[in-house]
C-alpha cells in the first residue's frame, strides 16, 4: 500500500493554510487523526484499483489509451511530489528535487 507523509499538516494549519483531507474527514465524522489518517490511506489505495483496472481494461475504452496511460501516469507523478512534501511549506523536507537529479544523472541502464 502507498503511505502519505502528512507530518506537515500541522505546521501548515498553524500558518493557516486551508484544511486538508485529514482535517476536514476528522471536523466531519468526528474521527480521530489516525482514524482519519486510515481513510484517507484506503481512498488512495482504492483509488489505485480502479485506476489500473481501468488501464487493463483499456482496449474496451471509447478513449485512446494513450490519453488512459498519461491521464495514469500523471496521477502517479502528483502522488511522487506530494508524498514526501511539496516543498512550499517546508522546502527543507522535499524529495522532488533528489528524484529529478536522480532520473536525469542517474539514469537507469537498459
Amino acid at each position: 500500500m502507498k503511505t502519505l507523509n502528512y507530518n506537515d499538516s500541522q505546521e501548515e494549519m498553524a500558518r493557516g493554510d486551508s484544511p486538508k483531507s485529514v482535517q476536514c474527514y476528522m471536523y466531519e465524522t468526528r474521527a480521530s487523526e489516525e482514524e482519519a489518517r486510515r481513510h484517507m490511506q484506503s481512498m488512495i489505495s482504492d483509488s489505485w484499483d480502479i485506476i489500473n483496472s481501468d488501464l487493463k481494461t483499456a482496449h474496451t475504452s471509447s478513449l485512446p489509451r494513450g490519453f488512459l496511460a498519461a491521464a495514469a501516469n500523471l496521477n502517479r507523478v502528483v502522488q511522487c511530489i506530494y508524498r514526501h512534501g511539496d516543498g512550499h511549506g517546508s522546502p527543507e523536507k522535499t524529495k522532488t528535487v533528489d528524484y529529478i537529479q536522480s532520473v536525469l544523472f542517474n539514469p537507469v541502464p537498459l
